[in-house]
């Protein structure tokens, strides 16, 4: 697999590059980024990190470089600062995904296409109607929300979060649905009384805040880095873990025409299945109203 990262100088794109190096399931990683001289110093540290454990090119270069790539990871993005909501990143992130689109589409049309880039939903779907290729090439990258949710509970519940199994469905953002319905402790069903589910949303809600709070410039980059090998590994190796991403809906869940986080299971094209779960009809409603939400943004992108 040859892996391309476009914004490969920024903190996400760098420990992307990073952890596909060091998993070593690429043979080749292609760093794209205007700071050619920091994607540059990225690549002369990864290789030599990583020289004694795996095989692995990585270079830096402009989008004809990406024509081999079978994943490019939209990792670009305007700088970090402070902010509200993931939404704030819009006015100046949708004009990049615009000019990218036409350069995608002449470099690497057959490319699956992993979006990092807030506000995710949006921006990922945004991306696939510009370019105008299948909607299986396109995944948003969520992960990150079933991590917290595994977090939060292990939090509340006093346990070790490697045995949790949590999803998250809806808006990368505040319309998340954690699905309260689907928690498993060791792969037994798990019963939450109303006190922990208070208590597992306080942390789950309060978390972005808290870390725009420390104004570090930064994003969670190795979050993301480490989660990422997941959808390569399952992209790359034909597996049937079930991960939730942000994808095209066309009908599942009642829902069509946008981007959502649904549990997905990926193949060497891209989607290959939306697992239809069942949810509560507190769950519905609340991925209802993700749905509404989400479509208000991409309405500002089609502007």
């Amino acid at each position: 697999m040859n892996v391309g990262v476009i914004g490969g100088a920024g903190t996400v794109g760098a420990s992307v590059a990073f952890n596909v190096a060091m998993s070593g399931l690429a043979k080749r990683i292609v760093l794209v980024d205007l700071k050619e001289n920091v994607a540059m110093s990225h690549v002369m540290d990864i290789e030599q990190a990583v020289c004694e454990q795996k095989a692995v090119s990585l270079e830096v270069g402009d989008y004809g470089l990406l024509k081999d790539c079978q994943v490019v990871v939209v990792a670009v993005g305007a700088p970090e600062r402070q902010v509200g909501s993931r939404d704030d990143y819009l006015a100046l992130n949708i004009d990049i995904i615009r000019s990218l689109a036409p350069k995608l589409v002449a470099s690497c049309p057959n490319a699956i296409f992993i979006t990092i880039s807030n506000p995710l939903d949006a921006l990922n779907y945004t991306l696939y109607k510009l370019t105008g290729l299948r909607p299986e090439q396109f995944i948003g990258y969520s992960r990150n929300d079933s991590v917290r949710f595994k977090w939060a509970i292990g939090r509340a519940l006093g346990v070790t979060p490697h045995v949790i199994g949590a999803i998250v469905m809806g808006e990368h953002g505040d319309k998340q649905v954690p699905l309260f319905s689907q928690v498993t402790v060791e792969g037994r069903k798990l019963d939450l009384d109303l006190e922990h589910k208070e208590t597992i949303n306080g942390l789950i809600r309060t978390w972005f805040l808290e870390w725009q709070k420390l104004d570090s410039g930064r994003t969670t980059g190795w979050t993301s880095g480490t989660g990422m090998i997941h959808l390569l590994r399952a992209i790359a190796e034909k597996s049937r873990e079930t991960i939730p991403c942000s994808v095209v809906l066309q009908g599942q869940y009642g829902l069509s025409d946008l981007c959502l986080g649904v549990p997905v299971r990926l193949c060497k094209t891209g989607v290959k299945e939306i697992v239809q779960l069942d949810l509560t009809e507190q769950e519905k409603e609340a991925l209802n109203s993700a749905a509404t939400k989400v479509r208000s943004v991409i309405a500002k992108c089609m502007m």
